[in-house]
């Protein structure tokens, strides 16, 4: 720390003009040095993802926080969407009425044609 002493002292006296030397001296101490720099960039993320369902719904709850770490398979919004839930009512009572055997279908005649 003496030598950038020395040197600021030697330079300063070589730059004045004047044949006396101006000496300062002074303690050295740490400080922290705040200083802003305005300078254009972008800031972009690693990877992205599109989030998107094949129907028609409303979001109804977000179950994470944004830019948390998810696992595959991890349910993150739940939906709402009336049509989805007719659809499901309909074939529930589809699937009610196979099971009971009220299903009739076409027989095939498989006799001899004439």
């Amino acid at each position: 720390m003496k030598r950038v002493l020395l040197a600021v002292a030697l330079l300063a006296t070589g730059c004045s003009g004047d044949d006396t030397p101006v000496v300062r001296v002074g303690e050295v101490q740490r400080t922290t040095v705040a200083e802003t720099v305005d300078a254009p960039g972008s800031v972009g993320a690693r990877a992205r993802a599109t989030v998107s369902a094949p129907t028609d719904a409303k979001v109804e709850q977000v179950l994470v926080q944004d830019g948390a770490t998810v696992a595959a398979g991890a349910v993150l919004v739940r939906l709402s969407s009336p049509s989805a839930q007719e659809r499901l009512r309909q074939a529930q009572a589809a699937q009610a009425s196979a099971a009971g055997g009220a299903i009739s279908l076409p027989r095939a005649d498989l006799g001899p044609v004439q």
